[in-house]
């Protein structure tokens, strides 16, 4: 087996099991330290936990429910059933302990995000799950992980005006609805058409919509860090991961590679916070 095969095995097992996209949410929440606010060690990490929890039981649910193994996070999860049970109960175990050390407005800021979670995939109350209401998967997506990683943190556990609690939410949104974009394109060949998801309705559109999401992005980037007056090492730190995330659309749109999609732009957060800490 050569050393390409392992490494392909390797960031497969990391983007399908669910691993990848828990640090992406943590590096997101954690990225707020990096200008010295408040941001607890302690809050990130309940977002990766909680995060791997999540993913792994709706990727779970809607596996079982659906039996896809077309899909490649589906059929990964049917193939390591066991592993991502057992991966996600102890995520969900070590959540509940850190969500312990929260106070209780925090925790109930929470809970419509759980609820989402729990009501996404298939399951008893709604038998197809949000994901499957037409024009829903996105928002919700976008809506939840800026909720997690802007808003409560801005808001419970730093001191900040409420314009720029705001400005954090709708930044946080807008980039991830751009990289969810991404993952509709993967998911372009298995998603129910009534769905009704942004590439069913054109791809080239939902590319360029994308593009929009992340330009006004960068351009509030770029008038933060002037009225802020953030050295230039920041902002260029900040925009480095959006550009690359424009780059990574226009290579998805000319050619559909669902493990670059969920290793490789699944991670742009990540880099997104690595840069934010590096920045003098």
């Amino acid at each position: 087996m050569t050393s390409f095969v392992i490494m392909k095995r390797i960031m497969s097992f990391l983007a399908y099991g669910n691993v990848v996209v828990a640090f992406s949410a943590a590096g997101m929440a954690a990225s707020w330290m990096a200008l010295d606010l408040s941001v607890p060690i302690n809050y990130p990490l309940f977002v990766f936990l909680a995060t791997l929890a999540s993913y792994g039981y709706m990727h779970l649910q809607e596996a079982e429910q659906t039996q896809n193994t077309e899909h490649p996070v589906l059929a990964f999860s049917l193939r390591n059933k066991r592993y991502l049970q057992w991966q996600t109960v102890l995520a969900f175990i070590g959540a509940l302990m850190v969500l312990t050390q929260f106070s209780l407005p925090l925790i109930l800021w929470l809970a419509p995000v759980a609820m989402l979670a729990a009501l996404y995939p298939p399951n008893p109350l709604i038998r197809k799950g949000l994901r499957q209401i037409p024009g829903a998967k996105l928002p919700l997506i976008a809506g939840c992980w800026s909720w997690l990683s802007a808003v409560l943190p801005l808001v419970h556990l730093t001191a900040v005006d409420s314009l720029y609690i705001v400005w954090g939410g709708v930044q946080h949104f807008l980039w991830i609805y751009a990289l969810a974009i991404a993952f509709d394109i993967r998911d372009l060949a298995t998603d129910n058409g009534r769905m009704l998801t942004l590439p069913q309705r054109g791809l080239n559109k939902a590319v360029y919509i994308a593009w929009a999401c992340i330009g006004l992005v960068e351009l509030g980037i770029l008038v933060e860090g002037l009225v802020n007056d953030h050295n230039w090492w920041m902002i260029i730190g900040r925009l480095i991961p959006l550009e690359m995330s424009s780059l990574a659309l226009w290579r998805i749109r000319r050619k559909v590679d669902p493990l670059f999609i969920s290793f490789h732009v699944e991670a742009l957060p990540i880099l997104y916070a690595i840069l934010m800490f590096l920045s003098p």
